[in-house]
């Protein structure tokens, strides 16, 4: 058989195997997994010798700021640097501009994105306050699930009220789709907000205080609660603290079917390090402690979380810097170029393996949210989807040569061990050596497919 890629020379990672092969692709699909330096034939090979064959990265949480904020972000720009960073899929979060909390604007988002993907993508819904009219048409408009924002954010999207969320979580049980929590409680933060801004409080750590991690423990404790008493699927996104942690741990044993998530920025960076950066550090929830740190880690490599997500959020220069403030900073940092470099150089450091990375950032992404094995695997009929990964490449990050649409990054100047050499979707080479190909081949999931 002669097969349209051979991957050839590389070493296999899934979260339970490690082992070489040539892997021949045909039709976008994985056509066979063939014994390493075998003679086959391909219209195109990509030779793997040295590196590492992954499952494609799954980042089911990121934010392309489209529709609504065009010089922040947008997926063309968002996709490219998703696939430098080794990402094969995205799930987009809903709150720009309009907020995708309805058939028509889930049907905007998707129109506008089509044809500019070189990612596969999903769409989260939301719900704006205490509508709860337009649940079921997402649903039936093929959205991923539903993110509900109990804590203020990016976007101000009103939180529902204690009843009607209630009763959001009993209609949601109904689609069979998991509602995403961000996890910040709203009435604490905003008493905290509004007393430190009377006494002209602006410092980075009064605004750590405001969303300290009892803000986020009181947010994932009542989610959990309401969710155990409604019978609906629960996944809590960018988990930061123990306590939240040990909450959802507690809530498994009740029965609660509870996913979580954190992401890179919560395992290597800390509360002290805006002293270092400055306030570009500043996202929602903020970074907190080396304790922290570590039980993030930790939960990523024992199982207590499930799900490891970028969170990239991309955010003008003159956004960032333009007051000294820190209320009037807006929340987050956009890095999906280096997402596999930054979780790469903790591996080499000993603090994750490279199996349970493939377990965090693929196959778990992929059967929580119904996508395995078409997704999330490497076996003979599923998507040919693969990040190869270059264990010792080293890279410093230069912001005035990546690509994102913002011409700055955070992580300028960060030295990192490991790096994604080589991004396929489906098939199709979408990066390669740190640059785009420019294929615009991502496809929307419909998680209506995903069901049948």
């Amino acid at each position: 058989m002669k097969y349209d890629l051979l991957i050839k020379n590389g070493t296999v990672v899934t979260s339970g195997e490690t082992y070489p092969a040539d892997i021949g692709i045909a039709d976008g699909k994985i056509a066979a997994i063939l014994a390493p330096g075998g003679k086959n034939e391909a219209a195109k090979e990509v030779d793997a010798g040295g590196k590492y064959v992954l499952p494609g990265l799954i980042d089911i949480h990121s934010h392309f700021r489209e529709p609504g904020y065009p010089k922040r972000d947008d997926f063309r720009h968002g996709s490219r640097t998703g696939a430098i960073g080794g990402i094969t899929t995205v799930f987009d979060m809903p709150n720009c501009v309009p907020a995708i909390d309805s058939k028509e604007h889930f049907e905007l988002k998707r129109n506008l994105v089509e044809g500019n993907s070189s990612v596969d993508y999903g769409f989260w819904g939301t719900i704006t306050g205490n509508d709860l009219s337009h649940i079921e048409e997402l649903a039936e408009c093929g959205a991923i699930g539903y993110k509900i924002f109990v804590g203020q954010t990016f976007g101000a999207i009103p939180s529902p009220a204690e009843g009607a969320l209630f009763e959001a979580f009993k209609r949601i049980r109904e689609t069979g789709l998991r509602i995403g929590v961000h996890a910040e409680d709203r009435g604490f933060v905003e008493y905290f907000e509004e007393e430190f801004k009377k006494q002209g409080r602006i410092d980075y750590m009064d605004f750590d205080y405001a969303r300290g991690n009892t803000s986020e423990a009181l947010a994932i404790a009542r989610m959990a609660v309401m969710s155990h008493m409604a019978g609906n699927k629960m996944h809590i996104v960018h988990m930061s603290t123990k306590e939240g942690k040990a909450i959802v741990k507690a809530a498994r044993g009740l029965g609660v079917d509870i996913t979580c998530e954190t992401c890179p920025q919560y395992t290597i960076l800390t509360k002290e390090d805006f002293y270092k950066y400055g306030q570009i550090i500043k996202i929602h929830p903020p970074v907190r402690t080396t304790e922290d740190c570590d039980s993030m880690m930790a939960g990523l490599r024992d199982g207590e979380i499930d799900i490891l997500s970028s969170d990239s959020a991309a955010h003008e220069k003159d956004e960032k810097f333009k007051t000294r403030s820190i209320w009037d900073v807006p929340a987050g940092i956009h890095f999906n170029e280096h997402y596999a470099s930054i979780m790469l150089n903790e591996i080499n450091k000993g603090r994750l393996t490279l199996g349970q990375f493939v377990r965090v950032s693929s196959e778990n992404p992929a059967r929580i949210f119904g996508m395995y094995p078409k997704k999330g695997a490497v076996m003979v009929g599923s998507d040919a989807d693969f990040t190869i990964v270059d264990m010792e490449k080293e890279i410093v990050v230069d912001q005035t040569k990546t690509h994102y649409k913002q011409d700055f990054t955070f992580f300028d100047g960060f030295q990192f061990t490991g790096a994604a050499v080589c991004t396929i979707l489906r098939g199709t080479v979408t990066a390669m050596d740190g640059e785009p190909t420019d294929q615009c081949v991502g496809q929307f999931i419909d998680s209506n497919k995903l069901k049948k």
